[in-house]
């Protein structure tokens, strides 16, 4: 439906990666399915200020509970990582805020089916990794 509405044969959306239901549904579809995995540093501040604007923590949160809990998200969010991973995609690619500026772009390019300068262009917004 969203192909016919938008008159397109693509469509890109972002999924959280915690629903692993959502992506292996996906993958199974009878469309050609592409992941893209963003891998972006997260410090000890932008996680706990994410926590606070989804209402797991709270201003008054002691710092000893606080540091417990970013120990805990980090590794969820390591898990979620690893699910994925272990469903084995057949069309997977990553970028990562870590990688160098020309094989993010490569993956991209890859991914997107666009030029590698329009890739070249994208990946290096100074802002691409930020919140």
């Amino acid at each position: 439906m969203f192909y016919e509405h938008y008159e397109t044969e693509k469509l890109a959306i972002c999924l959280d990666p915690s629903n692993i239901d959502l992506i292996r549904d996906l993958a199974s579809d009878r469309n050609t399915t592409r992941f893209l995995e963003i891998n972006c540093e997260f410090d000890d501040e932008y996680i706990s200020c994410h926590a606070r604007r989804i209402g797991l923590i709270s201003d008054q949160i002691a710092v000893e509970t606080l540091v417990k809990l970013l120990i805990s998200i980090r590794n969820d969010l390591k898990k979620e990582i690893d699910s994925i991973g272990d469903l084995k995609l057949e069309f997977t690619y990553k970028i990562d805020e870590k990688e160098t500026v020309r094989k993010n772009a490569d993956e991209l390019s890859r991914f997107a089916d666009i030029a590698m300068e329009e890739a070249l262009d994208i990946v290096t917004v100074d802002w691409i990794y930020s919140d």
